[in-house]
Parts: C-alpha cells; structure tokens; sequence
C-alpha cells in the first residue's frame, strides 16, 4: 500500500480536467 499513489491519483485527475 502506498499512500503516494492515493495523492497522484487525485493530482492527475485535476490535471487531465483541465
């Protein structure tokens, strides 16, 4: 488990909506 994955997971959400 990796909590890195959790915070990239919502970062490229927000990037790929712009």
């Amino acid at each position: 488990m990796t909590p890195s994955r959790f915070n990239f997971e919502p970062l490229y959400i927000c990037l790929s909506d712009r």
